[in-house]
This record gives structure tokens, sequence and C-alpha cells, in this order.
């Protein structure tokens, strides 16, 4: 294990805090030193994605099918006319060519919510990193909308 590799190190630090004066006895502690050192050094330090991979995002756990269905049944959806929204239809190409109610309004197409979904589309992409009430309205507010949304996320 990797933790082991400095424990010949950590108990050379404990003996000295200890107050033992004695000298750095570095035989065990520096093969461990030196191994942890050149672990370290060749270790990559940056993660390189694999950009031809398939990219999962958070909101690949949303169900935009489901979404789709409620928002042909949701009686607020007829109202969004009387909003500030900029309505529009998107078709989604990477989900069979399922269109949904989108606002434009921002310059970034984001998907209306319907009140049913509202909650998950909140825990999926609240629960990606569990950040505060004003990160966690960007984080959501930047890919969805929907009327009420300060309010239903207490800002």
């Amino acid at each position: 294990m990797q933790g082991d590799i400095l424990v010949p190190v950590h108990n050379l630090l404990v003996e000295k805090r200890r107050g033992i004066k004695d000298t750095v006895k570095w035989t065990p502690s520096e093969e461990a030193f030196n191994f942890a050192k050149a672990a370290l050094a060749s270790a990559t330090s940056l993660h390189h994605p694999d950009f031809t991979a398939q990219m999962v995002s958070a909101t690949s756990n949303i169900d935009f099918k489901e979404m789709a269905l409620l928002q042909s049944k949701d009686p607020e959806f007829r109202q969004l006319a009387e909003t500030s929204l900029k309505i529009i239809r998107q078709t989604m190409r990477d989900y069979d060519s399922l269109e949904l109610i989108c606002d434009d309004s921002t310059g970034t197409v984001r998907p209306i919510v319907p009140k049913d979904m509202r909650k998950s589309v909140f825990l999926v992409l609240h629960n990606m990193s569990h950040s505060g009430r004003k990160a966690t309205f960007k984080l959501v507010s930047r890919r969805f909308v929907w009327p009420s949304m300060r309010k239903d996320l207490s800002l």
C-alpha cells in the first residue's frame, strides 16, 4: 500500500517531536523517503481525458424523454408566453430527435423544467458538489429554467 511507504519517515518525525535528540538515522527512513519522492515525481499530476470517449455529464441523469412528455401535460406551459422567456422548440439529436420546449433569452438554450421534475433536476445538479445556495442556483439556472426558479431554490 502507498500509505506504508512513508511509515519509517513518519516514525522518525514522531521521535523528533518527542524531543529525542539523537542524530537522524536515515537507513530505512532514507530509503522510504527516496522511494516516496521517486513515486511522486513519476506520478502523473494532471489527468488527461480521452477526448474520443463518450462524454458523460450531470444532465445525463435527467430523463429528457419524461421531461418532454411532462412539458406537454403541464398547464403552467400555457402561461409561458406571458413571461420574459424567449420560447423555442429545440431538437435534441442525442435523444432520437426529441423536441423540448426551451428558453433562449440568455443566449444559451435551456430546457424549461415542468413542475413535476424540478426537484429531481435540482437534486441531480446539487448532488454533484453540494455547493451553497448561490452556487447551486447558478449551476441550475445556467442549464435549466422555470418560472419562480429563484423562489423555488430559496434564494
